[in-house]
């Protein structure tokens, strides 16, 4: 046998040995509590079609990959936020479709999959995290954070003040969002939001005058 065969084997050997010691680790002794978003261009598109949608109801300024930078805490990123004159709106990738319910326990938020009961994904927390320092340093009662369920039977509710819609449901329950009384100062956030941006990827405006 010769040298090459023989590592060719040994790495083999190793490789398998990862796969087993990942199913165990994955599946036995830390088994994956968190759920997943969909991130696709699909969702992408979803997104944009929202975003035509709303501008024929208000002006509408719309951020993505967002750093804002607070003097006393850490900087904080967010993936997608849409200002109108009326709210601002976090919004969220949406969840799986197989996500049947969101439920809080013990003060914290599930998410109930298929038959388990599983952590909001990673993303969303981030989200949640950076929504609730965002509020707080601009003490902006009028931000909302939205989270999509693709699961089309989903209900929509609201838990801890964030806003679980179905994902078909979403401009309808924006607009009514965006209808209710409001005394959202949009200029003045739109001053505070390039004072603190560290890196901000605008994607578009629209001023389109609200239609009788």
């Amino acid at each position: 046998m010769t040298l090459i065969q023989i590592t060719i084997y040994v790495l083999i050997v190793i490789g398998v040995i990862a796969c087993i010691f990942a199913l165990v680790w994955t599946k036995i002794i830390k088994p994956n509590k968190f759920g997943y978003t969909n991130k696709n261009f699909l969702v992408k598109k979803e997104f944009t079609n929202l975003i035509k949608k709303m501008e024929i109801h208000s002006k509408t300024k719309i951020y993505e990959n967002l750093y804002l930078n607070f003097d006393k805490v850490k900087p904080i990123y967010i993936e997608r936020m849409v200002v109108t004159i009326q709210n601002v709106y976090l919004i969220a990738n949406p969840l799986e479709s197989k996500v049947i319910d969101i439920r809080e326990n013990n003060g914290n938020i599930k998410m109930i999959y298929k038959n388990k009961e599983l952590d909001l994904p990673l993303d969303v927390d981030i989200l949640l995290a950076s929504a609730k320092i965002l509020k707080k340093e601009m003490e902006q009662k009028n931000l909302k954070i939205i989270v999509p369920v693709s699961n089309e039977y989903f209900v929509s509710k609201i838990i801890q003040s964030n806003h679980f819609v179905q994902k078909d449901d979403l401009f309808n329950y924006l607009n009514k969002l965006d209808n209710e009384v409001s005394n959202f100062d949009y200029q003045q956030f739109i001053q505070l939001i390039n004072l603190k941006t560290i890196r901000k990827k605008p994607k578009k405006i629209f001023d389109i005058k609200k239609t009788s």
